[in-house]
Formats: structure tokens, sequence, C-alpha cells
């Protein structure tokens, strides 16, 4: 290339912030287009990345029109043509150019300088030719540079005396401030043969490269640093936004900030999967928004979401969020009634569900997948609701209330100031049922997210949804390693339904209203019912003490039709090691350990027991009543009797009444564990185990 180098090859003059340099360069030394030799490919468009990439450029790439074919001579790159065009007009028609494109990092921009090259034409290639860009558009009238007459002349392409003249100026204003990707072409014409060339070229160094600076984009927030607002490096320009900023937290950040003191700008939008916490610092000169990715409706499973707005009192009509009525927009928005127990449709006039109530949810399904964007201004106070009804024959104190603010909020004790409200919250899940959120459980509500409570009385309580518990979580549903939580997951092809079990400390055996969640049925029929039984409450975490010896939880489970179904265990690791989970299937008299098999599948219908499951808790430092407690382990659960045979042998189980009047045997064949259910009047009963090398005996409680 015919240029001076100063310094270097990579001229880099740096003022303050900026960097001029080179954007991306490419050498065709080596380059045969025709058979792909050194580029990335030998069919069209014939790509050629570059190598030498400024950082945050991140693709920059030379390519062929479809129009024309590719030079079949080492160390070019460039094209032949098997039409002719006489004008840039009809080269423009035909197609006939070399591209140029480069893309920057989204929240970076490019002011670029010039671009230098290394070319020229063959003898019957190109007579003349345009250099143009997509900024100022493919249309004759808008070339950049022109030369003619240069067909067989030596560097006829060069951006010297030989060609262009002098490198390709961009310095003007519309190539300042260019983001995304920018294309550029060299259209030719007057070609005279089918062999003729028209190509870059190889001298020493590059030949071809675009100068410029990359600067980042103000007000772009980057995260790379920490979560603090007020740290510069945060921002891709170096500089904590003013009131005159518009501002960009982005999917995908390294860190979402947090403000912990006062803060301006003018605009900001929150994107999809980010989040902001303590907007209650932040004054908005201008529009605050908050983007929501929401999939189209596929299946009854995933096909609907529970919403909350973070912004004020937002009007529905003509909002991204208004349902339509016809496809591909035929949509669906409710409010949650609990006095009735019935979702109330929004495109009902006379339901006056006009407004985004501040922390309340509802529930909406759209048919084609969209990303939407609450604007408005950011909700930045506590949001308290009281006096919530309870009709036990309808809504049974199930109300739908939402997270207002800019990111995931902690269930906690604290701050959420729970008056006569149960313990635990739900949020829809994929599998068209709910996951519970509870204190040392799952305890992450995401943004946007609506969710059920439930009132204990009618009218006297109340509930506050607290700014103080915001935190930074993009996830859609949480999960971490909980201890001593059992999650059985019972699975129906797209549909599924949760049950918890968890050990803690200051739980009963019976109903606690600080400590378990009631069930709460799914949207679809076709879902799974799968709950603790716990007399007359139905639960779907079950939260209980660690037991001494054994304790079994009774779990019910039905479906609406034929299926198989598959139950997985979830954190079975999380209970320490010496306890046995087993789960026990009446219907098919089998029981599983679960530390060994974490997935059972099972055959369902309607026409069965639905109080079909038992799970099992033994722990190993349990001491039998008998004559040797290193033999067998006897239990018992309502009219059934289990006995563990840890040495796997052959053994005769009597039952006796408290008078010694034998009331049944069976036999054990070397299983591990056996159950045997015993059709007898409520009492005490003693069980004695006769194996092959111990003899074992216990009282146990029949019913």
């Amino acid at each position: 290339m015919k240029k001076i180098v100063l310094l270097s090859i990579l001229l880099c003059l740096s003022f303050g912030n900026f960097a001029y340099s080179q954007l991306a360069s490419w050498n065709v030394n080596g380059v045969d287009v025709a058979d792909g030799t050194g580029i990335d490919e030998n069919v069209s468009p014939y790509s050629f990345t570059s190598l030498s990439l400024l950082t945050h450029i991140t693709d920059a790439k030379l390519s062929l029109s479809a129009s024309v074919n590719p030079t079949t001579t080492a160390s070019q790159y460039g094209c032949k043509v098997s039409t002719y065009p006489t004008s840039l007009s009809e080269a423009i028609a035909a197609e006939h150019y070399i591209q140029i494109s480069i893309t920057v990092e989204r929240g970076y921009y490019i002011n670029f300088t010039d671009i230098e090259m290394d070319g020229e034409t063959s003898g019957s290639g190109w007579s003349d030719a345009a250099f143009m860009s997509e900024i100022a558009g493919y249309t004759n009238g808008n070339q950049l540079r022109e030369v003619t007459s240069i067909a067989g002349n030596t560097g006829g392409l060069d951006t010297d005396a030989s060609g262009w003249g002098s490198p390709i100026d961009l310095s003007g204003s519309g190539y300042q401030g260019v983001t995304g990707t920018t294309t550029f072409r060299i259209y030719g014409w007057g070609a005279t043969g089918s062999s003729g060339t028209n190509y870059i070229r190889n001298l020493t160094d590059d030949n071809f490269i675009i100068n410029g600076s990359v600067l980042g984009t103000p007000g772009f927030w980057s995260g790379t640093t920490n979560f603090d607002w007020n740290t510069e490096t945060n921002w891709n320009d170096g500089n904590v936004p003013t009131s005159a900023t518009n501002v960009t937290i982005p999917t995908g950040a390294s860190h979402f900030p947090t403000i912990t003191e006062a803060a301006t700008c003018n605009n900001i939008n929150i994107e999809n999967g980010a989040s902001l916490v303590g907007s209650e610092n932040l004054t908005v000169n201008g529009t605050a928004t908050m983007q929501r990715t929401i999939d189209g409706y596929a299946k009854d499973g995933d096909g609907w979401h529970l919403l909350s707005s973070p912004v004020n009192n937002m009007v529905i009509a003509s909002s991204d969020f208004e349902p339509g009525t016809s496809s591909p927009n035929l949509d669906d928005f409710y409010g949650w009634d609990e006095p009735t127990f019935y979702w109330l449709n929004q495109k009902v006039g006379a339901n006056n569900i006009t407004n985004f109530v501040n922390g309340e949810g509802y529930l909406v399904s759209y048919e084609t997948a969209s990303t939407k964007d609450f604007t408005g201004t950011f909700n930045n106070t506590d949001v308290t609701w009281e006096d919530l009804s309870k009709n036990t024959d309808q809504g049974n104190g199930w109300h739908l209330l939402g997270n207002p603010f800019q990111s995931a909020l902690y269930w906690t004790n604290s701050d959420w100031a729970r008056t006569r409200i149960y313990e635990g919250a739900k949020i829809l899940n994929s599998g068209g049922t709910y996951t519970d959120i509870t204190v040392a459980g799952t305890n992450i509500i995401p943004a946007n997210q609506g969710f059920f409570v439930q009132a204990t009385v009618h009218n006297d309580n109340s509930i506050t949804i607290p700014i103080e518990q915001c935190t930074h979580d993009d996830t859609p549903f949480y999960k971490s390693s909980i201890p001593n939580m059992l999650t059985l997951k019972a699975e129906n092809g797209n549909y599924y339904q949760e049950s918890c079990i968890q050990f803690i400390e200051g739980s009963t055996v019976n109903y606690d209203e600080n400590y378990d969640v009631h069930f709460l049925a799914g949207l679809s029929a076709e879902a799974p019912v799968f709950y603790s039984i716990l007399e007359e409450d139905n639960l779907s975490t079950n939260r209980i003490p660690t037991p001494e010896n054994e304790t079994i939880v009774p779990m019910a489970f039905s479906t609406s039709n034929e299926a198989t179904v598959s139950i997985n265990a979830e954190g079975v690791v999380s209970f320490a090691p010496n306890f046995e989970i087993l789960l026990e299937d009446l219907q098919e008299g089998v029981i599983i350990d679960l530390r060994e098999n974490p997935i059972y599948t099972f055959e369902s219908n309607p026409e069965y027991d639905a109080e079909r499951f038992r799970v099992h808790f033994k722990s190993a430092t349990g001491i039998n009543e008998g004559e040797d407690i290193n033999s067998f382990n006897i239990y018992s659960f309502d009219n059934s009797i289990y006995v563990n045979n840890p040495d796997f042998q052959n053994a005769n189980v009597f039952v006796y009444n408290l008078i010694g009047q034998e009331v049944v045997t069976f036999k054990i064949n070397g299983d591990a564990t056996n159950s045997f259910q015993i059709g007898v009047p409520s009492g005490y009963y003693f069980v004695k185990v006769f194996g092959d090398q111990a003899i074992s005996t216990k009282k146990v409680y029949l019913k």
C-alpha cells in the first residue's frame, strides 16, 4: 500500500477517552477466493472476515454480490462479471459490487475517518467504479468517490493518485456516531469480458483498512466493575449520567445498577431481564421504561403469565399490553376476583380494568411473542394492601398481588409486615401450576411478576410489599441449594405440579400457619394434582420437624385422564446422609429409594384412589424396641406396617393384639423394604419378625 507509516503499521492517536485507530483491516496475501483459501467460505457470498479488529468492533467482512463470480487468482479478493453494465445505474441494478461491512458492539458507536485500499482491475475488467455507502444510499448520485478509465491500470483502485486520489473521506457528520452494522460497496461497470478481474490486490502490509474511533455510548450501563450507579467505570463512556443523559440498562450486563444516593437522568430504559434497585433515589426528568419479553401462547402450561407493572398506574388502553381482538393478536387479559372465585375479562368494560393497579397482578396471554414496554413513572414506594376478603366457599382468601418494582423481591419475614396473611406466596410456573415462594425455601419473586397470597381471615388483615427487599435476580424462577427440602415434581408431558416437604426448626407435625402453604390448583385441567395430606389441609409446602426415627407424609395424586407420569425428586442430597427417603406407591405396591432412583415413572388413571403415595423419612440412628436393634426396623402408618430389612434376610412377620392373639402373618423374601396393609380395628399391636439371622419386636399403632 502506498502510504506513510508513522510509528507503526497501526496508527493510533489518543485524545482523552478517544482512540483513532484502524477499526478493521484485511491482508489478501495467499487468499484464493474461488477455492476458499484464507477466507470463510468458497461459496457465495465468499465472506472474508477481518482478523484484525479494534476492541468493541465485533465483526467486519468483505463479501461479493450473488450476481458476480469470484476471482480465481491467488492473493486477490474480488470478482469477475458475465454481464456488462455501461453505467453506475446499470451496475446498481445488476448488483455488481464488492461489499464491506463492519459491526460495533452494542453500547458503543463509531466515528469514521477514512478508508484506505490497494486495488485494481484487469484490462477487460471494470473501466469505471464508484465507492458508495449504506448511509448515503446505494443510488446514483450518492457516490463517495468515482474513478474512470482504470481498466488495466496498475493501482486503479488504490486510494492514492493512481486510483481514487486519496483515502475515502468519512469525516462528514453522517459517518459519526454510527451504531450497529454499516456497509460500503464498490460498484463497477464498463467491463468487456468475463475473464476481467476487479480486486483488492496484495502489496505490503494490509490491503484494505477502515479507520476511525470507537466510543462508549453515554448513559449505556456496562456494570463491568460492580453494582454501583455512581461508579464511572460501570458506564461505557466513563461518565455517571446527568440530568440530560438518556440511560439504557441492557439485558445481560455483568452487574445491574443499585442506587444508594441521589442520582438523575433524562429518560431511562430497563431492558428485558435487566433490573434496577434504588429507584427511590433516582430523579427521572423524562420517561421511565421497563421492557418485558412475553412468549406467545403455545399451550396451557406456558401460554399464561402472571404480570405486574413497575410503573405508576399505567393505562392499559393503547399500551403494548392492551389485548388484541383478532389474529395474530388474539390476546387475553384478566384480573382476579376473590369474592366470586372468577377471572374478570379486561375486554368487558363493566369489569373496569382500565389501569395497572400498583402492586396488583394480572393474568395475560398473547398470541404472538413480543417485547412490551411499561412506560411512565417508576413505582418507588411501599405498596400496602389491607382488609383483603376471605370467602371460604369461593376464593378462600387467595388474592393476586404483584411485584410493583423494577427488580426481583426477597420474600422475607421482615419488612413485608404480613398480618393475618399465610406464610407463602405462589407464582405461576411453565407447567401450568404454581411454585411456592417461602421464607427458608424458594424466596425470590421475579420482576414484573404477579403472585398469589392467602388471607387467614376476612378483612382484618394487611400486607406490605416493601421496596427495601428489592434485589437483582433475573432468573424466571429462582432455585438454590435449600437445606432439608425435598421437592417432588410430578410431570405429565407439558404440565407439572411441585410438592415440597422440608425439615425446619419450629414447625410441628400439625398444620403451621407460619410454615406450611396450602395447595392451589393450577390453571390447566391437564396438570397433575399433587399435594401433602394433613387432616383437613392440603399442602403444597409441608414443613415438619426433623424426625428422630421415622416420619411418613401421605400424598394425594390424581390426573384428569389416563397418563404416563414421572415424579422427579429434587433436593434429596440436601438432607443428612443418614436419612433414608423413600416413595411408596400404594397403587402399585412398590417402594422406591429416592437416593438411588430419584425419578419414578408410573401410569395414572382418574379412577385410582387419590391417596396413592407416601413419603418415608427414616433416620439410621433410630432405635427399635426389640431383641436385636441392628436387624429389622419396624414402624407403622395408618393401617400399614413397614419392615426395613437392611441385611436382606428371609423372614416371617407375626402381628399380635395386646392379649397375645395372632392377628395375621406375612413372609419377607429378602426385600430391603416391605409394607403390609392390615384390616384390623384401630389400636396397639405387637409386630415380631423372625429372620434367618435375627429377631425384632416392636409395638405399633394401627388405625
